[in-house]
C-alpha cells in the first residue's frame, strides 16, 4: 500500500509542475494563482502545499526540470568523435534546449521571480546553487573523460568546469536581456569563448 501511495503522490506532484508550466507560460508566473493551478490539476489547493510550501517553490521545481543535469544514458550518447569544443557545445545544449524553447519574457520573468522569492527565503539561492553544481558536476565529468582518452593535458578539473559554466552563463544572460540577441548568435559567442578555454589543454 506505501509504494502505491507513493507512486501516487509523485503522480500528483508532477501534474501540478506539469499544469504549473503551463499556466505560467501562457498567463504569466504573477497572473496565475495556486487556485487556477489546483483546479486544473483537479485537487483541493490546500492539497498543492502539502507538495510544494509556495508558489514560488513550485516555480523552482519546473526549473530544476527544466534546467537539468542529462541522464546517464543522454552523457553517453555524446559523440566523442568530434573536436573538444564541439563535444562541450553539445553537452551544454542538451542541458539547456528545455531552457531555450521558452519566450525571453519568461525567462526575464524567471529571473526577477527569483531574485524577489530569495530576498525572504535565502534556500531559494541554495536550491538553485544545487542546479548549477550539477551541471559543474558533469562538466567535470565530461572533462575528466577527455583527459582519460587523451583527448585534453591533465588540467585542474575543477577550475576549467567554472570557466566553462561562467561562459554558458554570461551568454545566456547576453541572450535574455540584449533583444538583438538570438540563440544563434549567442551560441556563436560561446563557441569563441570555449575555443580560447581549451586552447591551454589540448
Amino acid at each position: 500500500m506505501t509504494r502505491i501511495g507513493n507512486e501516487k503522490k509523485m503522480m500528483i506532484r508532477n501534474n501540478i509542475l506539469k499544469v504549473s508550466k503551463e499556466l505560467f507560460l501562457t498567463k504569466g508566473y504573477d497572473k496565475t494563482s495556486t487556485s487556477e493551478i489546483a483546479k486544473a490539476v483537479g485537487i483541493a489547493e490546500g492539497t498543492i502545499f502539502n507538495y510544494f510550501k509556495t508558489k514560488a517553490e513550485i516555480f523552482l521545481g519546473i526549473m530544476s526540470e527544466d534546467f537539468c543535469s542529462l541522464t546517464p544514458e543522454e552523457l553517453q550518447e555524446i559523440e566523442y568523435s568530434n573536436g573538444v569544443v564541439d563535444i562541450f557545445m553539445e553537452f551544454i545544449e542538451k542541458s539547456l534546449k528545455k531552457i531555450f524553447i521558452l519566450p525571453k519574457r519568461v525567462l526575464i520573468e524567471m529571473g526577477i521571480i527569483v531574485m524577489n522569492t530569495a530576498k525572504s527565503k535565502p534556500d531559494v539561492i541554495k536550491k538553485m546553487a544545487a542546479i548549477d553544481f550539477k551541471f559543474m558536476d558533469q562538466t567535470m565529468d565530461i572533462i575528466r573523460k577527455l583527459e582519460q582518452d587523451g583527448i585534453i593535458k591533465d588540467c585542474d578539473e575543477k577550475v576549467f568546469s567554472e570557466l566553462i559554466y561562467s561562459a554558458v552563463m554570461y551568454d545566456f544572460l547576453m541572450y535574455i536581456y540584449e533583444k538583438e540577441c538570438s540563440i544563434e548568435m549567442a551560441k556563436k559567442n560561446l563557441r569563441k569563448k570555449l575555443e580560447f578555454l581549451c586552447k591551454g589543454c589540448l
